[in-house]
């Protein structure tokens, strides 16, 4: 297992601005899906260390699947926001991304992370980061873990709460972590495009999982991206 001493990547919270402390939610907290303790799942603080809950060793430590996860394409970051928000909206898994029992308190979070201690991991789409309400993929889903995680920056869009609203929260936001928030997506190009993951770009998953669709105005023409 190779070890990265420090790496860039991206992490999706849901947070509830009709809370008087801001907090980041993981998409599956409160569920025993992840392999972490619950105070794993949640962060009112921009740096998070992780904890396994299954055996006294370090995250993220080889054969198991403790840690603190992230991506480090940007395309399956606005992906897995863009299918949150979208599940968000329907209060329903209706898309391949959680949340945990959606409803329209959540607004999804995408973070920019500074991660330590990293390892590469695929998740083989069994579980959490593809699980779907009848079937799971099975395909590769590349993924990071890692000991520490800290947030640089966050985005958030204002399709579920309105331009206002969002302006409200980025601006809360920045202050509660000392993290600069922009409203709107981070900017992607067209070989980050490229790169995204198999399950992205192979059918039948690109299709099963609405993945140009739900990016829509993200793809200005094949094989092509636009700054968001």
């Amino acid at each position: 297992m190779s070890v990265h001493a420090v790496m860039d990547g991206w992490r999706i919270w849901y947070t509830r601005p009709a809370e008087a402390t801001l907090t980041l939610y993981s998409p599956i907290y409160g569920t025993d899906l992840q392999r972490v303790r619950p105070s794993n799942c949640l962060t009112t603080e921009k740096l998070m260390h992780a904890a396994c809950s299954l055996r006294a060793h370090q995250p993220p430590a080889p054969g198991c699947a403790c840690g603190i996860y992230a991506v480090t394409n940007v395309v399956d970051a606005i992906y897995r926001l863009r299918a949150m928000a979208t599940n968000i909206r329907r209060a329903d898994t209706y898309n391949c991304w959680f949340p945990l029992n959606p409803d329209r308190g959540m607004v999804p979070v995408l973070a920019q992370v500074k991660l330590r201690q990293a390892v590469e991991h695929d998740d083989k789409g069994t579980w959490s980061i593809l699980s779907q309400v009848k079937q799971q993929i099975k395909v590769s889903t590349p993924v990071i873990r890692a000991a520490t995680a800290e947030i640089t920056r966050m985005y958030i869009t204002d399709d579920l709460i309105g331009p206002e609203a969002a302006d409200n929260l980025a601006q809360r936001l920045t202050v509660s972590f000392d993290v600069r928030t922009d409203q709107g997506l981070p900017p992607c190009t067209a070989q980050e495009w490229d790169s995204r993951p198999e399950w992205m770009r192979a059918e039948p998953w690109r299709t099963q999982n609405a993945v140009d669709s739900t990016l829509g105005t993200l793809i200005s023409a094949p094989g092509s991206v636009t700054s968001c």
